[in-house]
């Protein structure tokens, strides 16, 4: 049901996902930009148990969670025996996994960079993430195939991370205090604001992006979905949501996203922020000296939607607003893997 993920916070519907089988992917025009914080790494990469063994190349996978058999799409770089990054991409709230492959392309563009994207499968009809202070059953989703990963897969364990947009973002936010410090960053598209750190939340990588004409997820805090006044995306948030759980989402409030940011760099011991515009219309505010070499930044998108920066047009996202091509998130989100300092 819906209202396991949204009784504590807002869900956005977006979109966009990857295999243990490759899907097709459209091609992207998006640019990139200077990774915000990043730097080099420190100390000696670090190798799983699979890197003894690497699994056969595959592009989709199962694991056993709950008693229930989950699925996720697996996209693997070239070398199969070199220490790999992690990434996650949680796709949006009524959006298939491989559409999120196909809207991002982290598949490709994180394969190419030597990482191992996986697009997790919701497993319910809303296709939607239960967000863990409500229910663990997505969380833990994440932590097996991590743990399966681990031992089937050559991994560098201090780079897992997950990036998501609007319901996905959310459940990103989450997996930082659900997986007790295990990722070392988090990349939330349109949703940094949906749920707020926890007291015990250690600290970690999070790059944020924002759109400031977000119809769903407000950029300026408040109701969810207040900006959605009809038309095609309105019909589909009434497929999604009954309009009982719309009644709690009135309820909500969500902060400025700014200020969302800001509670994390401000448990993480940063300062900041420097503010800087690296492409026309995107500002960049960057928190520096956090502990653990955390970097909390947050790209902000002057007139963009309920989108990912530089995703690829048309289809059901066109109608969440503009897509930015100033900026690509998922370029963005692999350079900053690629420096992320072991902790």
């Amino acid at each position: 049901m819906v209202c396991v993920v949204v009784c504590a916070a807002a869900m956005g519907a977006c979109s966009g996902g990857n295999s243990d089988t490759t899907r097709p992917t459209r091609t992207s025009t998006s640019a990139s930009t200077s990774v915000p914080g990043g730097g080099s790494r420190a100390g000696a990469v670090r190798r799983s148990a699979g890197c003894a063994s690497p699994a056969r190349p595959a592009t989709e996978g199962t694991v056993q969670v709950g008693g229930a058999s989950r699925r996720y799409l697996l996209a693997l770089p070239g070398d199969l025996r070199a220490p790999a990054p992690v990434v996650f991409d949680l796709h949006g709230l009524g959006e298939p996994a491989a559409l999120e492959a196909a809207y991002t392309r982290l598949g490709p563009i994180g394969t190419a960079a030597g990482m191992i994207v996986v697009t997790p499968a919701s497993d319910n009809p809303q296709n939607s993430w239960a967000y863990p202070i409500l229910d663990p059953k997505d969380a833990n989703f994440v932590a097996a195939i991590l743990d399966q990963l681990e031992a089937t897969r050559c991994v560098d364990p201090s780079r897992e991370v997950a990036a998501g947009i609007s319901n996905g973002a959310g459940l990103a936010d989450g997996l930082v205090c659900a997986l007790n410090g295990r990722l070392a960053a988090i990349f939330p598209v349109a949703g940094v604001n949906i749920l707020r750190p926890c007291t015990t939340a250690r600290p970690t990588t999070v790059i944020a992006f924002h759109g400031t004409a977000d119809e769903l997820v407000p950029y300026a805090g408040g109701v969810p979905f207040s900006g959605v006044k009809g038309g095609p995306v309105a019909q589909r948030l009434s497929r999604l949501i009954s309009p009982q759980e719309r009644a709690l989402f009135n309820r909500i409030r969500l902060q400025p996203v700014e200020t969302a940011v800001g509670a994390y760099a401000q448990q993480f011991g940063c300062s900041g922020p420097t503010v800087t515009q690296p492409a026309r219309g995107i500002t960049l505010r960057t928190y520096a000296g956090c502990s653990s070499n955390a970097t909390v930044a947050l790209s902000t998108i002057d007139g963009g939607g309920h989108t990912w920066p530089g995703g690829t047009g048309g289809g059901a996202e066109s109608a969440l607003g503009m897509t930015t091509q100033a900026i690509s998130a998922s370029r963005i989100i692999v350079d900053t893997v690629k420096g992320l300092r072991t902790r």
